[in-house]
C-alpha cells in the first residue's frame, strides 16, 4: 500500500491513493532529450518537409508519453494535470496532424520556414516542460474557506440549473426564449447566430458575458456522475439532458477547442472526483475522449462553413474534410510560418500591446466603451488573409510580443502557472476543490490555442467560487 505524504482531508480518511500533482524531473528530462532529438533532425530536404515534420511529431509524442509514463509511477492522478493538459493541447494544435500522410503539404508550405516555425513551437514545449516546475507552493488558499467542506446533492444541482439558466440567456434573449429557433440557428453556419458578441449593444453586451458559465455545466456535471447514487432519478436524467445539449451546442458550433474543452471537463471532473482512480478508468475515459476529439475534429471542420442542418442533409457524401491529407487540424505550423516572415521584417514586434489586450479583453465595451478594439497588427493583417480568423497558438502570439525571447517567456509563464495550480489542490480531496481544480483545464486549454483568451477563460473560475459560496456551511463557533 502507498501512503500518501500529504495530510488528507475527513471527508476522505481512508484513501490509499496518492494526490502530488507534481511533474517529475526525469520525466521532463527524457522530455527535453526528445525535443532536442526534433530540434536536430535536420533540415528537410526537397519534398521531403512532411516526412521530417512526422518524425517530430513522432520523437515529441513519444517524449510527452514517456514522460507521462514517469510521472505515472506516483499513482494514476498525477496524470491529471494543468501541465499535462497544455503539453497534449499544444501537441494537438501543431504536431498531430503529421503523425497521418499530409500529401498536399508541401505544395501549401512551399513559401514559408516550416522548419523555423517547428522549432519555435519546440521552444515553447520546453518552456512550458521546465516552466511546470517553478510556482510550487505548500499554500492552499485558492480553494475558499480555508478547510474543505462538503456540498449536499442539491447544491451541486443548483449550481447546475444557475449555470445553465444564466449561461444559456443572451441566446434565448436573442430568439425570444424561442428554443426551436435557437437549436435551428445552432445548426447554421458559424458565425451566423444571433447571440455574437458583437450583435449585442448596452447592457445586453454584459448578459453576453454570462455565457461563459455553459463552461461550468460539463466538469458539474462530471461531478453529478461520480455522485449519482446520491441523487434522485428524475433530477439526474434533467442533468443529463442539459450536459448533452451543451455537448451538443459545442459540436454544432465547428469551434473544435469549444468542444474539447467541454469533454474534458466533463471526463476530468469525473475522474477526479473518483474515490479512488483505477488504471482502467484512466485508459478507458482516455481512449472515450480521444475518439469523441478525432471524430469530432473531423466532422467539424466539414460543417463549420455551411451548417450542421445542411451538412445532415447532404448525407454520408462526403463525411471527412480533407485540406493536405488524411487528418488536418488548424494549420498551425504554416500560419506561425507566414507570421514570422512578417515580424520584424514587415512589422515591429508589438510589445507589452499583446498581454495588454489580453488583460483587458473580459472588460465588456458596455462598461469601457474606450477598450481597444484588438491588436495594432492583427493575426489576419499580418499575413495578409483578412476576412477570416486564423489560429498560430500562443507561441504565434508570443512571437508577435518579443520574438524567440517572447515565445520563451511565455512557455515559462504558462508552464510556471500550471505549476502553481496544481500545487494548491495538491493533497485536496473534498469534491468542491476538484471541481475548481478541473475547472483550471478550461484556461489551460485554451490559453495554447491564443493567450489573448486566457483572462476571459478564466472568468468561470471565478463564478464557480461566487455560486459556491452560497451554499458555504456556516463557520463554527
Amino acid at each position: 500500500m502507498t501512503s500518501s505524504p500529504y495530510p488528507l482531508s475527513r471527508e476522505e480518511p481512508h484513501r490509499e491513493e496518492q494526490n502530488v500533482l507534481e511533474p517529475n524531473l526525469a520525466g521532463t528530462v527524457v522530455f527535453a532529450f526528445a525535443l532536442a532529438a526534433a530540434w536536430f533532425s535536420g533540415e528537410p530536404a526537397a519534398g521531403q518537409l512532411t516526412e521530417t515534420l512526422h518524425t517530430q511529431a513522432t520523437l515529441v509524442g513519444v517524449g510527452l508519453l514517456v514522460s507521462m509514463a514517469i510521472d505515472y509511477q506516483r499513482g494514476p492522478r498525477n496524470l491529471i494535470r494543468a501541465d499535462i493538459v497544455c503539453l497534449l493541447a499544444l501537441y494537438f494544435l501543431t504536431f498531430v496532424e503529421f503523425l497521418f500522410p499530409q500529401p498536399g503539404f508541401e505544395v501549401a508550405a512551399g513559401l514559408a520556414d516550416i522548419p523555423g516555425a517547428s522549432r519555435m513551437t519546440l521552444l515553447s514545449f520546453a518552456g512550458l516542460a521546465i516552466g511546470r516546475h517553478f510556482g510550487h507552493t505548500r499554500d492552499k488558499s485558492v480553494v475558499p474557506y480555508g478547510k474543505a467542506f462538503t456540498l449536499a446533492p442539491a447544491h451541486w444541482l443548483w449550481m447546475l440549473w444557475i449555470a445553465t439558466i444564466f449561461g444559456y440567456l443572451s441566446m434565448l434573449l436573442a430568439v425570444n426564449f424561442n428554443i426551436i429557433d435557437m437549436i435551428n440557428a445552432m445548426m447554421a453556419p458559424r458565425f451566423s447566430q444571433p447571440w455574437g458578441r458583437g450583435k449585442f449593444g448596452d447592457w445586453k453586451a454584459l448578459v453576453y458575458e454570462l455565457s461563459n458559465l455553459i463552461y461550468l455545466i460539463p466538469p458539474l456535471y462530471g461531478v453529478l456522475v461520480a455522485k449519482r447514487k446520491h441523487i434522485s432519478f428524475g433530477a439526474f436524467m434533467l442533468a443529463t439532458v442539459i450536459a448533452l445539449f451543451t455537448l451538443f451546442y459545442g459540436f454544432s458550433s465547428g469551434t473544435r477547442n469549444v468542444f474539447a474543452t467541454y469533454v474534458a471537463g466533463m471526463l476530468g471532473a469525473y475522474l477526479l472526483v473518483l474515490p479512488k482512480i483505477r488504471t482502467r478508468d484512466l485508459v478507458l475515459i482516455g481512449l472515450l475522449g480521444g475518439t469523441l476529439l478525432y471524430t469530432s475534429t473531423k466532422h467539424m471542420l466539414a460543417f463549420r462553413q455551411i451548417g450542421l442542418s445542411k451538412y445532415l442533409e447532404q448525407g454520408e457524401v462526403n463525411t471527412t474534410y480533407e485540406k493536405n491529407g488524411e487528418f488536418f487540424v488548424d494549420d498551425n505550423l504554416f500560419n506561425l510560418a507566414i507570421l514570422m516572415d512578417a515580424f520584424p521584417a514587415r512589422y515591429e514586434f508589438l510589445g507589452w500591446d499583446v498581454p495588454y489586450n489580453a488583460l483587458v479583453r473580459p472588460i465588456p465595451r458596455a462598461i469601457w466603451p474606450g477598450k481597444p478594439e484588438g491588436l495594432k497588427v492583427g493575426i489576419e493583417e499580418a499575413v495578409g488573409m483578412e476576412g477570416l480568423t486564423l489560429s498560430v497558438t500562443f507561441t504565434g502570439e508570443a512571437y508577435m510580443a518579443g520574438g524567440v525571447f517572447g515565445v520563451i517567456v511565455a512557455g515559462l509563464f504558462f508552464g510556471g502557472l500550471c505549476g502553481y495550480w496544481n500545487s494548491r489542490f495538491r493533497g485536496r480531496w473534498d469534491a468542491f476543490s476538484q471541481l475548481v481544480y478541473a475547472t483550471g483545464f478550461l484556461p489551460a486549454a485554451i490559453s495554447m490555442r491564443s493567450l489573448l483568451t486566457t483572462t476571459t477563460a478564466l472568468l468561470p473560475i471565478f463564478a464557480l467560487l461566487a455560486l459556491s459560496s452560497w451554499f458555504r456551511p456556516p463557520p463554527r463557533k
